[in-house]
């Protein structure tokens, strides 16, 4: 019998695209401070700290006083480690925590490492956690919507001995240190700050408030490092010489100088530094003399960064993984060294500048590149922002880029046509009152709009207009009360915009005072709200999609505080905002992953499994697949064209919606 010829595979069409790689630029060394591993065999002191990237996974380096280094690579499913403990008996084991599902331990001389799970949630980790030698536990906490969680590991069985919940209302940890009796304190704050006693003997905890509310922006940062005196006491500046047997801040020396976080002690003289836009000013504090006196800056650095040797020499690696080394007792700039440390990062905002030239920002690094379709080069062109964070809105208005950032709510305006250099160019041109986060944005061509969410620890947001041609900024500080401005979209006829809410602060780092979103209309000119609807109950985010046409909008409903998985949607009239009726209420196809607007009311890309599809929700139809199998993580559209990201390269489709 005759054979029947094997089918072909299915041929996947695509369409006309380009493919522009990915510019690396330097890898984000945040939130993680430089810790002491001990000295090497010839004596020098010895390093460790580690970038964030959650494309490639993020770099560990070990550098010595010196300036010898060695890179450590951990692969994508290890995005960062913010937490460390050096094993101090033998010199060459850290563990390493991340998330707090998993611990790491990483042999230093070799590079091994193994991971092992904790049984605790995967929530993000902060500073200090602690390793307790005489048992060899780990102590390391996290915080989820639904309270704060912590692991009690035991290094030595490699496994978890307790999961501690609820102990303090305070989210983030800070740093911790050894009682001197066989327990632990650890600090936390937001929204307030408290103290965590641990027993690693007993698995007990205590909890002590030192304040119920801070500032995370201002006297929190001031102690996200402690230094002790001779007593085992810790100093928190503004509070006094806390000490950890009696729970008591006691008064008897103070710092001459506020706005100090103090890093470490070296006798008779402790360092610290303030932060100044993303800079650090290092200071010394004579604590016989009771004198604080200046020492170098160091620009691109936290904090975090700073550590001092042995041998007196203050040791930095900043936030863009530059060494430098300073004699602590001159002030002498003795060293500063690159660490080969350039990352694909994860591409947060894309904007197209022209025909042949792409802007990006890649995740909390505070930089910017560009890329040219036409060569698939790139450049890494610095900072786009002050301070620490990320660019997380963009517009292309007139021929200029504005970016807004993190963690300062600025807003930031790039002529491509004049060569790169901040503050210059970028320049700050506005920047949102007690803005932290800018969520949403909109535009009317000539003024831009953003939402920033009020600072960790509040709720509320900022409003933000900006006049590209006149250069005038107006704001209006929490326009809906408590609520979190999530979408805005300009509507060209009633010269209104249309805002949409969430009642949970940033990063849930307040509880909320009511359980209701809103929907409003709110003035173009001068901000002002003059018409408010709630939103369905049972709603946590409401976000502004695009146009329908005739003064309609596709707004979103989600039951959770973030991410679009149970997004429904409703058609809103914003000349008659009122709550939407559960039969207005409709699903999206089945896969739905995220919706974005076109120019052309009432079409809009959808994200369907792993489809890119151009849909027309006002028939209620798909008019054509725009790419069938992608498999990357970023969406944008910008005029009529649709720009897919992946890991390492950007699909570009001219012309498409």
């Amino acid at each position: 019998m005759p054979r029947t010829p094997a089918k072909k595979p299915a041929t996947v069409r695509r369409p006309r695209h380009q493919r522009v790689p990915i510019p690396r630029t330097r890898d984000p060394f945040v939130n993680t401070p430089l810790i002491a591993v001990g000295a090497d065999a010839a004596g020098r002191d010895r390093f460790w700290t580690s970038s964030y990237n959650a494309v490639e996974g993020c770099f560990g380096v070990l550098v010595d006083e010196a300036g010898t280094h060695r890179i450590y690579r951990f692969g994508k499913e290890f995005p960062g480690f913010y937490s460390a403990s050096a094993v101090a008996s033998d010199g060459d084991t850290l563990w390493l925590c991340g998330t707090l599902d998993v611990v790491v331990r990483l042999t230093l001389s070799s590079g091994a490492f193994t991971a092992y799970p904790t049984d605790a949630a995967r929530n993000l980790v902060f500073q200090g956690m602690i390793l307790d030698p005489p048992t060899g536990k780990l102590f390391m906490a996290a915080y989820a919507e639904d309270g704060i969680d912590a692991f009690s590991f035991d290094t030595k069985k490699k496994k978890t001995v307790t999961i501690h919940r609820g102990f303090t209302p305070d989210h983030y940890m800070r740093d911790s240190f050894p009682n001197g009796d066989g327990t632990w304190s650890a600090l936390f704050q937001t929204p307030g700050e408290s103290m965590v006693q641990w027993d690693p003997r007993t698995e007990t905890l205590g909890h002590r408030v030192l304040r119920t509310s801070i500032d995370a922006h201002s006297a929190a940062n001031s102690t996200r490092r402690l230094i002790a005196d001779d007593r085992g006491r810790r100093y928190l500046p503004g509070q006094g010489w806390y000490d950890p047997k009696t729970g008591v801040c006691e008064t008897d020396t103070e710092a001459p100088r506020r706005g100090v976080t103090w890093v470490v002690r070296h006798g008779r003289t402790a360092y610290g530094a303030t932060s100044e836009q993303g800079d650090a000013r290092l200071v010394a504090w004579d604590l016989d003399r009771g004198t604080v006196g200046d020492l170098p800056a160091v620009p691109d650095c936290d904090v975090l960064h700073i550590n001092l040797s042995a041998s007196g020499k203050l040791i930095v690696v900043n936030t863009y993984g530059i060494f430098h080394r300073i004699d602590a007792a001159t002030g002498a700039l003795e060293m500063v060294r690159e660490l080969p440390t350039d990352g694909i990062g994860h591409v947060d905002c894309l904007c197209r500048i022209d025909r042949d030239r792409l802007l990006g920002t890649p995740f909390i690094t505070q930089r910017f590149w560009e890329a040219r379709l036409s060569t698939g080069t790139g450049v890494d062109y610095g900072r786009a922002a002050p301070g620490s964070g990320e660019v997380l809105r963009t517009w292309l208005i007139g021929g200029i880029v504005y970016m807004a950032a993190y963690t300062g709510g600025e807003l930031t305006a790039y002529d491509p046509r004049r060569p790169a250099r901040f503050p210059e160019n970028p320049r700050v041109v506005a920047k949102a009152p007690g803005g932290l986060r800018p969520v949403a944005n909109a535009t009317d061509g000539r003024n831009l709009y953003y939402a920033c969410s009020a600072g960790y620890g509040k709720l509320g947001s900022v409003l933000t207009r900006y006049d590209t041609t006149t250069g005038l900024a107006t704001y209006a500080r929490d326009p809906l009360p408590d609520q979190k401005v999530m979408g805005l979209g300009y509507d060209r006829k009633a010269r209104a915009l249309l805002a949409a809410s969430t009642f949970h602060a940033d990063q849930s780092s307040a509880p909320p005072t009511s359980r209701t979103c809103h929907l409003a209309r709110i003035a173009a000119d001068d901000l002002s709200v003059s018409a408010v609807a709630q939103a369905p109950e049972g709603t946590e985010l409401v976000r502004v999609i695009g146009a329908l046409g005739r003064g309609r909008w596709l707004c979103t409903f989600s039951p959770l505080s973030w991410g679009t998985a149970k997004d429904r949607w409703a058609a809103i009239a914003i000349a008659d905002l009122r709550t939407p009726a559960p039969e207005a209420m409709r699903d999206f196809p089945a896969g739905y992953r995220d919706i974005y607007a076109t120019p052309t009311p009432g079409r809009f890309v959808l994200w369907i499994n792993r489809r890119v599809e151009l849909w027309d929700l006002r028939a209620g139809k798909s008019v054509k697949t725009l790419w069938p199998d992608f498999d990357g993580y970023r969406i944008v559209v910008q005029a009529r064209s649709v720009y897919l990201i992946r890991t390492k390269e950007i699909i570009v489709i001219d012309d498409c919606v």
